[in-house]
């Protein structure tokens, strides 16, 4: 299978958007410690436009060509407001995921954590694959990605509170890698293109 994979067009766009997005949690993580709210979440934004602008690019480039699809499908400034509009949402969630954690410990942090990165994992395959995000918030592969990054995430603010940051930065790089290897994974172009989609 990894011989079917082209380095430039299938690995290295997930490669940038999991080392973006692990930068800027990495130092979301450090300035929200320090109780310096507004600098944090202005990282997390550079950091999430980083990852979505390389799975963008890949869309424009690799995707949607694939599909047979060469011109845009909706204008630029559509395109943008989704984008803009999904980061701003998992911005919020990481946010709420922080306070719970905080206030009701690791396991319901995590719980929380699962259920809003499900609804939000399946809204962006519902948004590339222009189909509900309820169909993918049903399917296997979503909810294990999902899991994985809630794993990595959890392991990640138990570990830095027990003061191991090594295990601490292992377990979220590792939660944050298989989730895009799995989510990339079921990104595969379909041959026929529906145009009737919830998100779209």
């Amino acid at each position: 299978m990894l011989r079917t994979l082209n380095f430039k067009s299938d690995i290295l766009p997930f490669l940038i958007a999991t080392i973006g997005e692990f930068i800027a949690l990495h130092y979301w993580f450090t300035y929200m410690d320090a109780g310096r709210f507004m600098l944090a979440n202005i990282l997390l934004w550079v950091g999430f436009g980083i990852e979505r602008g390389a799975v963008a690019l890949w869309l424009k480039k690799v995707y949607r060509p694939k599909e047979g699809i060469t011109s845009h499908q909706f204008p630029v400034w559509q395109q943008f407001a989704g984008w803009t509009f999904i980061t701003f949402t998992e911005i919020v969630i990481w946010v709420i995921w922080w306070y719970t954690v905080d206030d009701l410990g690791h396991i319901w942090g995590a719980v929380v954590l699962y259920v809003l990165m499900l609804i939000e994992h399946s809204a962006e395959m519902g948004l590339v694959k222009r189909k509900s995000l309820w169909v993918y918030a049903r399917t296997f592969d979503t909810n294990l990605f999902t899991f994985m990054e809630v794993i990595g995430a959890a392991g990640w603010m138990y570990f830095h509170q027990q003061g191991q940051h090594g295990w601490a930065v292992a377990s979220l790089l590792i939660g944050l890698s298989v989730e895009h290897i799995i989510q990339g994974s079921s990104l595969k172009p379909e041959k026929t293109f529906s145009k009737s989609p919830a998100f779209g």
